[in-house]
């Protein structure tokens, strides 16, 4: 079960995947990566090996932008869909926001003790929000947080991944709520 969040940066990642020998967690972890195109990613077969080396046993990565207007976000999705006829892949959607739920949920049946890293390019926005969910969504107290970091979470992810695990109200309930007053 997942007891811990860190949030950390793409560098301080680097960092343990360059140096595996020097990275010690006490118990299992995994990874939450985050990034802003497919090509940036820093979790490929290899470092899998390299992770799993220095007690990693899962990992998710995800590409999206740090877009986190939630109005000119849905806006632009709208757009995007109605000329391509598809979700843009560089923007947080639901169905991005269910793959790490679905992450975590997993990670928490497994019964022995884990962290769970969660990284983006600067370890304050994206991967801020994905953290400070995991804490909510998974009842942990907030010391069990820790970032290398101030947090400033994207409200964006933060909002949609919360309306997708059920802990605030859909958008159709807001805007009737919204409409009835």
């Amino acid at each position: 079960m997942i007891t811990k969040v860190k949030v950390y940066n793409k560098l301080a990642i680097q960092s343990i995947i360059d140096n595996p020998e020097s990275f010690s967690e006490g118990n299992q972890w995994v990874l939450i990566s985050i990034y802003s195109s497919p090509d940036e990613t820093i979790i490929t077969e290899s470092v899998i090996e390299v992770l799993k080396s220095c007690g990693c046993v899962g990992s998710h990565a995800t590409h999206f932008w740090d877009l986190s207007n939630p109005k000119q976000v849905a806006s632009f999705e709208e757009s995007w869909n109605e000329v391509h006829g598809e979700d843009p892949n560089f923007v947080f959607t639901k169905n991005k926001a269910q793959k790490i739920i679905e992450f975590i949920d997993v990670c928490h049946r497994v019964p022995e003790e884990m962290t769970l890293f969660v990284h983006c390019d600067a370890g304050v926005s994206r991967s801020g929000a994905v953290g400070i969910f995991a804490i909510q969504y998974l009842r942990l107290q907030d010391e069990d947080l820790e970032s290398l970091s101030p947090l400033h979470p994207n409200n964006h992810v933060l909002t949609t991944l919360k309306r997708v695990a059920g802990l605030t109200p859909s958008f159709a309930g807001e805007m009737d709520a919204a409409s009835h007053r």
